[in-house]
């Protein structure tokens, strides 16, 4: 009698499976999303690139005047991921940044040269 109340238990039905709101919510977080993925790859690269080029206008010891021409000729590799273009040069805050996409970082990834003149 006891086995077959756990055989009886053990047995899942379709309504055990779609009407049970555990299984309802594990199958939602289980579904990776792709899509999000790119855009969070995508702004890693973006953040690598911004620190390259902060290394590189460190070692080049370029004042404020000179920065937005050294990203302009800083090549393909070290351009924002998401347009191609140079990253931009805030000259007032000091500041090389893009526009992030991913859903975390939904701003501007920048770096900081506060040693510039």
């Amino acid at each position: 009698a006891l086995l077959e109340k756990l055989e009886r238990a053990a047995r899942l039905s379709p309504a055990d499976v779609f009407y049970n709101p555990v299984g309802r919510i594990m199958n939602g977080i289980g579904i990776p999303n792709y899509f999000e993925y790119v855009f969070r790859v995508n702004d890693l690269i973006g953040y690598s690139r911004l620190l390259d080029l902060q290394r590189r206008i460190v070692e080049a010891n370029a004042g404020s005047d000179k920065v937005g021409s050294l990203l302009a000729g800083a090549g393909p590799g070290l351009t924002n991921p998401y347009t191609e273009l140079p990253m931009s040069w805030d000259a007032t805050t000091k500041q090389v940044s893009f526009k992030m996409h991913g859903k975390r970082n939904v701003s501007f990834g920048y770096v900081t040269l506060d040693h510039l003149k």
